[in-house]
C-alpha cells in the first residue's frame, strides 16, 4: 500500500522535511504519522502494553497525536498551512513547522506537565540564527510564560489559538 492512498483516505500524515532549499530536503526522508496512535500502538504489537508517562514511547505518541490534531484543524478551519519538520545534520530537531507565505511557527512538542526552561532555553539558542519566526514550546503543563523568544503554552491552548 502506497503512503499516498493513506493520506489520500486520511488513514495518516506524510509530514515532510523543510529545508529553504528544495533539493536538500527532498534528500530527507519524511516522517509518516497515522491518523490515530491506537492504530500505530496496534502495528507495533504495544496495543496491549500499559502506557506509561515519562517514557520515550508515550513522548513519540503524545508528538504524534498533538501533530495530527494541528492537521485536524488546519483543515477543518482551512486555515493553509504547510506543515513539514525540520532536522539538521548535527540532530537538532523542530518537531512541526506551521508555513503560510512568509509566516513561520516552529513548534517543539514535549509530553511533560512542567516546561523545562534550560530546554527551553537551548531550543530559542538552536534557533539563533532564524529570525521573523514564532517560537512555541507545547506542554501539558498549563502554565503560559514566555522564555526568551519562546512561549510555553499548553497543547490545547495552542490548537484552540491556530488562526
Amino acid at each position: 500500500m502506497s503512503i499516498e492512498i493513506l493520506e489520500d483516505t486520511y488513514l495518516g500524515l506524510l509530514l515532510r522535511p523543510h529545508h529553504p532549499s528544495i533539493r536538500k530536503s527532498q534528500l530527507q526522508s519524511p516522517k509518516f504519522y497515522f491518523f490515530d496512535s491506537g492504530v500505530q500502538r496496534q502495528l507495533s504489537e504495544m496495543l496491549s502494553s500499559p502506557l506509561v508517562k515519562s517514557t520515550s514511547y508515550y513522548g513519540d505518541l503524545f508528538e504524534a497525536f498533538i501533530i495530527q490534531e494541528i492537521n485536524r484543524v488546519n483543515h477543518y478551519r482551512e486555515l493553509e498551512y504547510n506543515l513539514s519538520f525540520y532536522s539538521s545534520k548535527n540532530g537538532f530537531e523542530v518537531d512541526l513547522i506551521l508555513s503560510r507565505g512568509k509566516e513561520r511557527i516552529f513548534v517543539e512538542i514535549k509530553s511533560t506537565n512542567n516546561v523545562d526552561s534550560v530546554e527551553v532555553r537551548a531550543f530559542d539558542t538552536a534557533l539563533a540564527d532564524v529570525e521573523s519566526l514564532r517560537i512555541i514550546y507545547i506542554s501539558q503543563d498549563p502554565k503560559s510564560l514566555r522564555i526568551g523568544r519562546v512561549e510555553c503554552i499548553h497543547y490545547k491552548t495552542f490548537i484552540a489559538s491556530l488562526k
